[in-house]
């Protein structure tokens, strides 16, 4: 799945005429309280991400002229890694400084946590096996699907026409759409300095 939705985004930025594309690294701190709609906590350390933006294709100018990207991140301390790929939009409204720019995206994400924690039956499991699996409900994210949505929001600050820093948020669930029941989500706040490319 993670290989299909790559490809699909790769495919997509690579046939369209599109602007300039742009690269951003950066680091989170994984697993924070931000709007009080993730875990919170459960997991921990900081993430390292990378991400492309395929510019902006012509075909999506009827939806606010989007970029295509795809990213991945890496958790440092080993808890949940991720890719995703989706789209992002960029809105520079009249009243912002002139350098400032606000930059939602949407996308799926695809993940290696746990989807289902193995469920705690002291009546058939060992003492040992009960404690393990409690200790993994109290330190591993819940998913509730290996596939996910993914919504970020970023402030963005140029620092000159080629080069820019961003304050970013990024939440991971299904919102009971694509699965049901657990859905504890991941949220992530982090800095990301972006490169721009063909400008």
């Amino acid at each position: 799945m993670r290989k299909l939705m790559m490809a699909a985004a790769v495919a997509l930025g690579l046939s369209l005429p599109a602007t300039a594309d742009e690269l951003r690294l950066g680091v989170y701190q994984h697993d924070v309280d931000v709007l009080g709609i993730g875990a919170a906590g459960k997991e921990d350390g900081q993430d390292l991400a990378i991400q492309w933006d395929f510019g902006k294709p012509d075909a999506l100018k009827r939806i606010w002229n989007p970029s295509v990207f795809v990213m991945g991140s890496v958790n440092l301390k080993g808890d949940t890694n991720f890719a995703s790929t989706g789209l992002a939009w960029e809105f520079r409204p009249d009243w912002f400084h002139d350098n400032l720019y606000f930059r939602p995206s949407f996308g799926l994400a695809i993940h290696d946590g746990y989807a289902d924690l193995p469920p705690v039956d002291a009546s058939t499991q060992t003492p040992a096996e009960v404690a393990r699996r409690v200790a993994l409900r109290d330190t591993e994210i819940e998913f509730g699907s290996r596939v996910l949505f993914q919504t970020a929001f970023a402030f963005g600050w140029d620092l000159d026409a080629q080069n820019a820093i961003e304050l970013s948020y990024l939440h991971l669930s299904h919102g009971q759409i694509l699965a049901s029941g657990p859905n504890e989500g991941l949220d992530n706040l982090g800095l990301r300095y972006v490169r721009r490319f063909g400008q």
